[in-house]
Order: C-alpha cells, then sequence, then structure tokens
C-alpha cells in the first residue's frame, strides 16, 4: 500500500495564500501611501504597482489551490456516495451542483484578481459577487457531508464545525455587502499623496 497524499492540504494551502499574499499587498500599499493604513477596502491593495502584480499572482494561485479541492472532493463523494436509490441520485445531483457552485466561484476570484477595481470597478464588482458563490458550495457540501461517511467516528462533529463556518461566512458576506465603501475620501486621500495620478 502506498502513502496517501494529505488531500485537505489545499484548502489550507488556499487559505493561507490569501492570508500571507493579501498581508504583502497591504504592507506594500500601505508603504507606498497608496491606501489608508486602518481597515482599507481590500482591493484597493492590489491597485497600483508594485502591489497590483502581487495582488492577482495571489488570487490565481489561491483560485488554482482551492479548484484542485473542488475536484478531489467532487470525486470523495462521488466514490463515498453509498446510499440506495432515490438518495443516492439526490446526492450525486446536489455533488454536481455544488461542484458547479465552486468553479463559478473560482472564476469570481479570477475576475477579482484579474480586474482593477479602479479601472473596471463594475467587473471588478460582479466578480467579488460571483466569488462569494463558494457560500453556496460549502452550504451544499456541508448538507451532504452526514451521507457519505456512515461509519465517520466524529461526522456530527465536523458537520457542527461546517455549520459554524457557514454561519462566519454568511456575516462576512453580510457585512461586505452591507459596507460602504467611502469612495470620496479614498480619491481626496489619493490626491493628497499621489497628486501627478489623479487630476
Amino acid at each position: 500500500m502506498g502513502v496517501r497524499f494529505p488531500v485537505e492540504i489545499f484548502p489550507i494551502l488556499s487559505f493561507l495564500t490569501l492570508l500571507v499574499g493579501l498581508s504583502i499587498t497591504y504592507g506594500i500599499a500601505v508603504g507606498f501611501k497608496h491606501i489608508q493604513p486602518f481597515v482599507p477596502y481590500i482591493s484597493y491593495t492590489g491597485t497600483y504597482g508594485p502591489e497590483d502584480g502581487i495582488f492577482t499572482i495571489v488570487m490565481f494561485i489561491a483560485t488554482f489551490l482551492l479548484q484542485i479541492f473542488l475536484l478531489i472532493r467532487f470525486k470523495q463523494v462521488y466514490d463515498g456516495n453509498s446510499m440506495k436509490g432515490v438518495r443516492k441520485i439526490i446526492i450525486h445531483i446536489i455533488n454536481w451542483v455544488s461542484a458547479l457552485c465552486g468553479v463559478v466561484s473560482g472564476l469570481g476570484t479570477l475576475m477579482v484578481g484579474s480586474y482593477r477595481v479602479t479601472e473596471n470597478k463594475s467587473v471588478h464588482n460582479l466578480g467579488v459577487n460571483i466569488g462569494f458563490s463558494i457560500m453556496i458550495y460549502i452550504v451544499l457540501q456541508t448538507a451532504i457531508g452526514p451521507f457519505i461517511r456512515p461509519r465517520l467516528r466524529f461526522r456530527w462533529l465536523i458537520f457542527i464545525i461546517r455549520i459554524i463556518i457557514i454561519i462566519l461566512i454568511i456575516m462576512s458576506g453580510a457585512i461586505f455587502m452591507g459596507a460602504k465603501v467611502d469612495e470620496l475620501e479614498n480619491i481626496d486621500f489619493i490626491r493628497n499623496y499621489l497628486p501627478n495620478i489623479t487630476e
């Protein structure tokens, strides 16, 4: 028997890539006075060079790692579906729908990394909203999780942890959707520190 590759590492790597990469772009943006140092709109950390290239690379790498995980999870659910009859078909359909939501979310994340908020705000914000479709993926995978490996020892504990994660993601999405970015304040800040870029 061969050594099993720890596939659980992909979502952790994706999260760490985003955390470290966006912290680096934040640090560079603050260092060059491209953004205000306190609680910036995260997309503004990838607006000007040199941090814009790092922001794009980080978004692409995190999306790539997440898509690998989605493919592995899809295969796990597909192979681990031990239900019979109609339940097996329902879990199969939910697995396909959640995989589609995960892929669409990845496309949204790529749009966020590709289009700067200051140059093409509508496409960038569309990408952000599409990226939040990962919530649908997580909800669907959480719903079918306990039925995939019925003999798993801690399946209900894992289910509760997933529910907590869903609540946290919904809260962050609500905060994002409800937050108003004071664009005039950002424009004034940019004008004060970068007079040659703005008119």
